[in-house]
């Protein structure tokens, strides 16, 4: 199937080619650049200064900050100035962010790209630093309202504590401090979670101010690990990954469409589908020819052609086939009607009497054709001879052309059902009638027409069977095989007219034969 349609594959295959490249160059050219920021991670902290010291906070979290980028907030700030097409994505097992520029002007693309992983680097580090400043703010707040509410709970004892400094009765300081002592248990309760806050605000205050220098540096916690540069080959649309789909969905297209067809058509279209048919052998192909006249037989005609050199070699076939089981009289059938076998019988005939006595008889009572090929009289012949109104020798013509010459039994114009005539004793009588002939050649009508191919072919020693390229039905084949096989008789092979082969294939014999002349 791929030889016979290996042109039209060929064409699908260029035409696809074709059509993409045209759709593609129509397209309009899309570019890519990329940046690329690194964020400070326990896994990439020793790529950062102060790794050692470096408190928690400043670590990063990649899909965390994938979503910052993505939000409205991010985009509000650099959507403006860049294509439409920028965006962000982790880069898989790393813990990398990926900004990519993409739009039709590879300067655009390359800046959005840069613009996108600068202005995350610098408005993240300033968002963390904005929020570290709200806290120290807010802390220092906290402490002042909790320091002012220490010293008014404290008042009466700085007072005390004042006192005790400047008197110098020891009567005197003696009841002070025990009034100080007795002030201070009553206020503990009270006392103890303000200094507690006190402490608490202090010491949170400390560690942001220590955060806070930290994020002084601006690439404590990300930094731009490369910059995007601007790209001379766009990523869309790709030519040749373009040429590489509409190739192979050509190819696919070539070898699809011919292949939907034949399994939709059914038809036999060389021998490889003849022998998978029927699981016999091609005795030979017969290509298409052209005849001078409608009485024309091809070897005699032209014997130099190459339907004649292939006729010989189906009559090679037959003698080869005679060796072990000799083979004196044979049915000519086929599928159906037009299939050639009329054409095949008169070649056989003739080319087996150039070296031998022989008979040709047409079978074919209800639509007949071989007198006419011939120009021979029908009024009287087989059909009369079956129903026992001549004799055999009263229906035999002669015909000879170019030296050779053979016997002809024609159809005859009976009106009798030819079905009925075959099943009396007549045709076997006629069949013993002809031991005198080396070769009986018997042209019998199609086999699923008729049951006629069946009934003649249990009398003879051989049968073959010719089918038309393209035109046979695969189905109807198989039929007609195992019909003919029922009769018991020698099914020897097939015979396939109007093969579509490439006359190359034939040109050296027909060389030949010219040479000869």
């Amino acid at each position: 199937m791929l030889r016979r349609h290996f042109w039209f594959i060929l064409v699908v295959v260029v035409a696809a080619l074709a059509a993409t490249y045209g759709l593609t160059k129509q397209q309009v050219e899309v570019y890519e650049s990329s940046s690329r920021v690194l964020l400070r991670t326990s896994g990439t902290e020793s790529l950062f200064p102060n790794e050692r010291t470096a408190p928690s906070e400043v670590y990063r979290n990649p899909s965390t900050e994938a979503r910052f980028v993505q939000s409205a907030e991010f985009r509000e700030i650099v959507q403006p100035d860049t294509p439409a097409g920028t965006s962000v994505q982790v880069r898989e097992g790393t813990d990398e962010l990926i900004f990519t520029g993409r739009g039709t002007e590879p300067e655009a693309v390359a800046a959005a790209a840069n613009l996108w992983a600068e202005t995350y680097v610098v408005e993240q580090q300033a968002s963390y630093e904005a929020s570290i400043e709200a806290d120290i703010t807010f802390l220092s707040e906290s402490l002042a309202m909790a320091e002012d509410e220490r010293a008014e709970l404290r008042s009466e004892i700085d007072t005390l504590e004042d006192l005790l400094e400047e008197t110098e009765d020891p009567d005197q300081y003696a009841r002070l401090l025990a009034q100080k002592v007795s002030i201070e248990a009553t206020l503990q309760p009270q006392l103890a979670p303000v200094e507690r806050n006190v402490s608490s605000f202090r010491g949170q205050i400390s560690e942001l101010e220590s955060l806070k220098r930290f994020f002084g540096d601006g690439s404590i916690s990300a930094r731009v690990t490369r910059t995007a540069g601007e790209p001379s080959n766009p990523v869309s649309p790709n030519l040749m990954r373009n040429l590489i789909l509409g190739g192979a969905l050509g190819l696919a297209l070539g070898i699809a469409t011919p292949y939907l067809r034949e399994l939709l058509r059914n038809r036999v279209m060389d021998r490889s589908e003849m022998i998978e048919t029927t699981e016999l052998p091609v005795l030979a192909s017969i290509p298409t020819f052209k005849t001078s006249s409608e009485t024309s037989i091809e070897v005699l005609d032209q014997p130099s052609s190459v339907a004649s050199v292939n006729y010989q070699a189906l009559m090679t076939s037959i003698e080869f086939a005679s060796i072990e089981q000799p083979i004196a009289k044979m049915v000519v059938t086929s599928v159906a009607p037009g299939d050639g076998k009329t054409t095949t019988s008169l070649n056989l005939s003739a080319l087996a009497a150039q070296h031998g006595n022989v008979l040709m008889v047409d079978a074919d009572m209800r639509r007949p054709n071989v007198h006419q090929r011939l120009g021979i009289p029908n009024d009287k012949g087989l059909a009369e001879v079956l129903a026992g109104e001549v004799d055999l020798s009263d229906v035999r013509h002669t015909v000879e052309r170019d030296g050779v010459r053979f016997d002809v039994i024609t159809a005859g114009s009976a009106s009798q059902d030819p079905a009925s005539l075959l099943r009396r004793e007549g045709w076997q009588s006629v069949i013993k009638d002809l031991f005198l002939y080396d070769f009986v050649v018997v042209d019998c009508p199609p086999v699923l027409a008729v049951t006629d191919a069946v009934l003649l072919g249990a009398s003879v020693d051989a049968q073959i069977i010719v089918t038309r390229s393209g035109i046979t039905d695969r189905t109807e084949l198989a039929q007609a095989v195992d019909l003919l096989r029922t009769n018991g008789t020698r099914l020897l092979g097939m015979v396939l007219n109007r093969e579509n082969e490439k006359t190359l294939q034939y040109s050296y014999y027909g060389t030949y034969q010219k040479a000869r002349k």
